[in-house]
């Protein structure tokens, strides 16, 4: 997911996780099955989220507040213990219990090269049911070898007077 911060491409993201591992009947993603929950919450097994520097105290806060924009760090590097720590958790051959797995990167641009390199095999040769996200701000920062594994959904900046007739044709009268 390539554009401009603050645009909702994280967002977006947990969206789409969401959405694909819903098990609701009327409204997808319903947001009461096990799986929005889970995945809402950050406490699925089938969603992986890599942010710089992640400690087990730093994902408490995150779980207890929902709030993942805090520690959302443009300045930090994703460093490749981290990188592998997932890839080892994606061994398994099926997600837990959904229908899909998400790896979902937030600060893309700051894999380190050898963070990079260290996915391109998985990007290469992608596990059974993974889905895998690159939240991106600075695609020029992102090797040639991951562009061209990858594909691209670009996010713009809405313009107010767009989003204020998006809300404006939802008032109740």
């Amino acid at each position: 997911f390539v554009g401009p911060d603050g645009v909702g491409k994280l967002t977006a993201a947990i969206e789409t996780a969401l959405a694909a591992n819903c098990t609701g009947i009327d409204l997808v993603p319903c947001r009461v099955c096990d799986n929005c929950l889970q995945i809402s919450h950050y406490q699925h097994p089938d969603l992986f989220l890599i942010l710089p520097d992640m400690t087990q105290e730093k994902w408490e806060r995150v779980r207890n507040t929902k709030e993942l924009r805090e520690f959302y760090d443009p300045l930090k590097q994703i460093k490749i213990d981290e990188i592998r720590a997932v890839e080892k958790e994606l061994w398994r051959e099926t997600p837990y219990n959904s229908r899909y797995r998400f790896v979902i990167v937030a600060n893309g641009e700051n894999l380190n090269q050898y963070s990079q390199n260290a996915f391109l095999k998985t990007l290469e040769e992608p596990f059974p049911k993974t889905v895998i996200i690159f939240i991106v701000s600075r695609p020029e920062r992102i090797l040639p070898t991951i562009h061209s594994r990858a594909k691209r959904v670009r996010f713009k900046t809405l313009k107010f007077e767009d989003f204020k007739l998006y809300f404006e044709g939802m008032r109740v009268p």
